[in-house]
């Protein structure tokens, strides 16, 4: 799918775990409430797509 130094998949790990972050620390803004903590488990899930994304050239 992606070869070891792709372009487009340095941009996807970059894209997904600025993404993350970001949806962790505005569902933080939501402490108490289960909306916040349904936006900081979509941070998670694109957190580990970029990790995903980083170890995909490493799969055997």
């Amino acid at each position: 799918m992606f070869k070891a130094d792709s372009k487009v998949r340095i941009v996807l790990i970059l894209l997904s775990f600025l993404g993350g972050l970001a949806l962790v620390f505005f569902g933080w803004t939501f402490t108490g409430q289960m909306l916040g903590l349904i936006i900081m488990l979509a941070g998670v899930a694109l957190l580990l797509l970029a990790l995903l994304f980083y170890n995909y050239p490493y799969k055997n």
